[in-house]
């Protein structure tokens, strides 16, 4: 359990450093000292604590992002999609600038925990506000995962023949 723990935080410790720069803002250098010393604590609670104590200290948006993001991602990594989906819509609402891609990764969590309403408004949410061709794919994805959870198999396949034939 030890070793699964520790990949899973070095796997949670690349994320920062792999993410393309739109999916985390640039965040302060004490913002990533910050995470690599929380990432460094090992159990999993501690790091979570960690970046909690730190949270109300940051005073920037883009680091606030940052390390809700990252905590976020660890959540989920471990198995905690009810955490994730917090800290993802925290991450979302984090900025003044709304940031569909977080709110389609809070609908992932959503999605695990199969709260469907909850997934669904996400995904409307960043199909109605995104010009961005990759994450209104990302929401078609999900628009169709919803339909077949809801057991909608007709149209969660027509969803997917529509998209796979006008990729968006």
């Amino acid at each position: 359990m030890a070793n699964r723990l520790v990949s899973v935080l070095s796997l949670a410790a690349a994320i920062a450093v792999v993410l393309p720069a739109s999916a985390i803002p640039a965040a302060s250098a004490a913002a990533r000292a910050l995470a690599r010393k929380a990432l460094a604590k090992g159990d999993h609670a501690s790091v979570v604590a960690a970046f909690d104590a730190a949270l109300p200290s940051l005073k920037s948006p883009a680091d606030r992002v940052f390390v809700l993001q990252t905590v976020a991602s660890l959540e989920e990594r471990t198995g905690n999609p009810a955490a994730a989906l917090e800290r993802y819509t925290a991450a979302a609402s984090a900025t003044s600038v709304r940031d569909d891609a977080l709110f389609l990764d809070a609908a992932r969590c959503a999605l695990a925990l199969n709260a469907l309403p909850a997934a669904e408004s996400l995904v409307r949410s960043g199909l109605q506000t995104s010009f961005d061709g990759a994450t209104n794919l990302r929401a078609r994805v999900y628009s169709a995962w919803i339909q077949r959870g809801a057991g909608n198999r007709s149209e969660s396949l027509s969803l997917i023949r529509s998209f796979a034939s006008n990729p968006a």
